[in-house]
């Protein structure tokens, strides 16, 4: 006798279904930015620890340590280089981050109605 109607499902707009893979992108471009972010690190406590080095019996040590230096300058370079090319080819952070806060504006209109 009654029949139960149904709201029909909102739909998400193109910008909405967008979001999760521009998610995706920002979390990759944040985990790489944090990876060099933490060998820079590890080379600035080395150029410390390299400018403290001092004297005639350290010079073993300041060799070590200058290779291990320059050895990471190569590694963040080629990190920052990846970086900047994979910016290229997906987007550029600002436009994720424009794209992204829109997109999540929109997903969070669909899930109020």
């Amino acid at each position: 006798m009654f029949e139960k109607t149904y709201p029909t499902m909102p739909t998400m707009s193109p910008l909405a279904k967008k979001y999760l893979s521009l998610q995706n992108i920002y979390d990759e471009l944040q985990k790489q930015n944090e990876a060099i972010f933490a060998q820079e690190h590890k080379r600035s406590e080395l150029e410390i620890e390299l400018s403290e080095c001092n004297g005639a019996f350290k010079a073993r040590k300041r060799g070590g340590l200058q290779n291990q230096i320059y050895e990471l300058n190569k590694q963040i370079d080629n990190m920052k280089r990846l970086l900047r090319n994979s910016k290229a080819v997906s987007l550029n952070v600002k436009t994720v981050l424009k794209v992204l806060m829109k997109s999540n504006s929109a997903v969070m209109m669909v899930h109020q109605k």
